[in-house]
């Protein structure tokens, strides 16, 4: 019987570009371990995305007859790769947010994507607004997943000097 087959196999993907992985967005210099066998399949990796820094680990296990997949990792987010202009405000970003982060992919639509990156090392300034409007320290989250036939996200911003808090659906 095929549950009998016993099988093991190891794929490496050095310095490649995973194409359009999200939208137009692309991962560059990307790498890829996986270790496929009868069990289960694991991998890890890094590249470059939106040029910061992102490396994951993650599997894919058969529960109750459903593939679920999971994912997590470190986004190392760059200030200089987030839009500069933010509702025709100029921004003046300094420093990086590392966004530890985790997906868990139930079946096509059922998912859960969640994040939370650290504000020591980053700090923002808005020509309109004034210097300090983030200041380093703080914390940034977010959540998105299904609601009904939409998408949920809730983002969170928390620092010394600013808070805010959305929930959409999209």
């Amino acid at each position: 019987q095929t549950e009998q087959i016993k099988y093991n196999a190891n794929v490496s993907i050095k310095d490649s570009i995973f194409k359009n992985f999200f939208g137009n967005i692309s991962i560059n210099q990307f790498n890829l371990d996986i270790e496929i066998n009868d069990q289960k399949t694991q991998f890890s990796g890094f590249g470059k995305l939106l040029d910061s820094d992102i490396n994951f680990e993650g599997s894919q296990k058969l529960n109750n007859n459903k593939f679920v997949n999971y994912i997590k990792g470190k986004y190392f987010l760059k200030a200089d790769s987030i839009p500069k202009t933010i509702f025709d405000i100029e921004l003046v970003d300094a420093g990086s947010i590392p966004i530890d982060f985790k997906i868990e992919l139930m079946d096509d639509y059922l998912f859960n994507f969640e994040g939370i990156g650290n504000l020591d090392t980053y700090g923002l300034k808005s020509n309109f607004l004034g210097n300090n409007i983030i200041t380093k320290g703080g914390r940034v989250r977010f959540i998105v997943q299904p609601f009904d036939k939409l998408n949920s996200i809730f983002f969170d911003l928390n620092t010394a000097n600013l808070e805010a808090e959305v929930n959409a659906n999209f």
